[in-house]
Parts: structure tokens; sequence; C-alpha cells
């Protein structure tokens, strides 16, 4: 009880330092729950849990907003040029040299195991890329640009930026009702079907940044309010594990999921346990490194080591998930280590 309310102590108005340690924290737990999310599948007889991870991907997309938000208010004259420019540089280039890589990865588990799809070169790579995870490089490069434009706007109407951002907040749960447009057609490696898939993925998502885009305004005062309150923490805790248990005996619900998603960033900013800050924010600046390289390390472990899916055992499961993991850190860590390698990093 005294680590945690010293915990919450330095979190107080000096205690920017420790909001920050919360933060990669939630980012490494993020990061991990991709690692299960694409882990899982791999086993048909216990696919359905991989939908424990998927808390993630709106994680990352509200807390990208957050972070413009706070941008926007410590440098309010910076222009959309340069934060563009900015995106650009350290989002969508390394989605292009990441998408190489991933084009050579399989092209290499093709030659090994004859009868594993090559990736169908064409333009459409530039925009979802050669692997299913890279599709959120370009989504989340556009989608900041757009959450700069759209906050500063919210921020320059003063009284008025609160009737827009009650707006997009009714629009963010209109969103959770309705189901995406587009169902993926033709085979899994043309482009047909890869743009439906990145386009149903950007489509689940959009509820989570439409709140993002709400929150906001008010976001200086919601997070000191939860930087006070050491309660905030095993509240918001209680209802990410509501989350798991429902996914559990309900199956996939994409509004459950956003919900989630935005539970885990109020949480990131409420007082943390001591011991458990300092046993996880350390891997929060590897967080997109660990996203960019998991699928590389699962698929050269699944090549490894399964032979076929359909007699792979939880226990083998769980132990690529383990592997997968400890080689994605220690991967992201070398590359974000050397200057020669740490812009393949996203920032």
């Amino acid at each position: 009880m005294t680590q945690h309310l010293s915990s919450a102590a330095a979190y107080s108005a000096p205690g920017k330092k420790q909001r920050l340690e919360a933060l990669d924290a939630a980012r490494l737990l993020a990061a991990l729950g991709i690692i299960w999310l694409h882990t899982l599948p791999i086993n048909p007889r216990f696919g359905a849990l991989s939908n424990l991870g998927r808390i993630a991907v709106p994680f990352f997309v509200i807390a990208a907003v957050m972070l413009v938000a706070e941008g926007l208010r410590r440098h309010p004259a910076r222009s959309f040029l340069d934060y563009a420019g900015s995106r650009f540089t350290r989002i969508y280039v390394p989605f292009l040299i990441w998408t190489a890589i991933y084009i050579l990865l399989r092209d290499l588990k093709s030659w090994l195991r004859p009868g594993n799809p090559t990736v169908n070169l064409n333009p459409g790579l530039l925009l979802i890329g050669s692997a299913h995870h890279l599709w959120f490089l370009p989504f989340i490069c556009i989608a900041t640009a757009f959450a700069f434009i759209t906050i500063r706007l919210s921020f320059r109407l003063r009284r008025w930026g609160y009737l827009l951002a009650a707006t997009w907040m009714l629009v963010g749960i209109t969103l959770t009702c309705i189901s995406s447009p587009l169902t993926p057609k033709g085979d899994l490696n043309s482009f047909r079907w890869q743009a439906g898939y990145s386009f149903n993925l950007t489509w689940d998502t959009l509820p989570v940044f439409c709140w993002g885009l709400a929150l906001a305004p008010a976001w200086p005062t919601l997070r000191n309010w939860l930087g006070r309150h050491t309660a905030a923490f095993w509240i918001l805790c209680l209802g990410i594990a509501a989350y798991a248990c429902m996914i559990i005996f309900m199956g996939r619900s994409t509004w459950l999921e956003n919900i989630a998603g935005t539970l885990l960033l109020l949480c990131a900013f409420t007082p943390w346990p001591a011991p458990l800050i300092k046993s996880l924010a350390w891997g929060g600046r590897y967080a997109y490194g660990i996203y960019l390289v998991h699928v590389a390390s699962i698929l050269g472990l699944e090549t490894l080591l399964v032979r076929n899916r359909t007699q792979l055992s939880l226990g083998l499961t769980l132990i690529i998930f383990v592997l997968g993991t400890l080689i994605s850190i220690a991967a992201a860590g070398l590359l974000t280590r050397f200057k020669f390698t740490r812009w393949m990093m996203p920032a």
C-alpha cells in the first residue's frame, strides 16, 4: 500500500515522468497483446482465445490521438505541413522498408516450404503493405494528420469545441452499431482481398478514433483527475478484466474492443503500483518495434516448429508465443540501439 501511495505521489503535480512510465507500461502490454493475437490463430483449436489481444489496436489508436493533442498544447504554432512531413518520415518511410523486408521473408518461406504463397507485387502494397499487420502504419499516419487538423480546430473554437467533441463522441457510438460495408473478396493473396481486409480493420478502429477526438479538449482535466485517484487504476483494471471475460464467453465484439482500448489508455494515466511500473515501463519504448518484428518471429518459428496445424498442441502454441515475444523484444532492442537501424522504428 505504501508503494502504491508513493507512486501516486510521484504522479501528481511534478509527476510527468511517472505518467510517461505508466504509458510505456501500457504500451508494452498492448504489444504483448498483438503478439498473442497473431500467435493463437496458427492453432485452429484455440484461435478464438486470440481475441483477448484485440484490445491493443484500439489502445494504440486512441493513445496516438491523445499524443497529438498533447503536442498541440505544447507547440500550438506548429504548422500542419511540418507535422505531416514529420509523420511521413517517421511512420511511412519505415512502413516502406518493412514492406520490402516482409516480401523477402515471404519469398524465403515459400522457398523453404513449397506451396506457401509469395507476395503478389502490385501498387496496392504502398498502402496496405506486404504483411497483414503493416496496414496500421499508413492508417495511423493519415489518422494522426486528420486528428491534428480536427483537434486544432476544436482548441480554437473554445466553448464550441466541446460541441464538436460531443459530435465526435456520438459519431463513434454510432459507428459501433454499424458493420463494415465491405466484405473481402477474391484470393487471400490478391490485392482485392487484402484491401478489403485492411478496410475492415480500419473500420473497426474508427469508433475509438472518434472518441479520442472527443476527449481531446477535456484531456488535461481528465488526465489530472485520473492522476490524483489511486482507486481509478483498480476500477479501470476491473473493467478490462470484465472485457476479457466477456470476450471469452461471448466471442469477438468490436464495440467491446474499442471500449477496452479506451479503458487501457485511461488506466495508463492513473497511479500504478510502483513494482508494476518498474517491471513493465522499460519495454514501452520498443512497442512499435515489437509490433513490426513480431510477425517475422512467429513466421520463422512456425516454419521451423509446425508441420501440421491440426495437430498443434496448446503447449507448443504457447512456446511459440513466448519465444516470439522474446525474439521480438530482443530484435526491437537491437534495431533501436544502432543509428543505422534506428530510423526503421516508427516514432
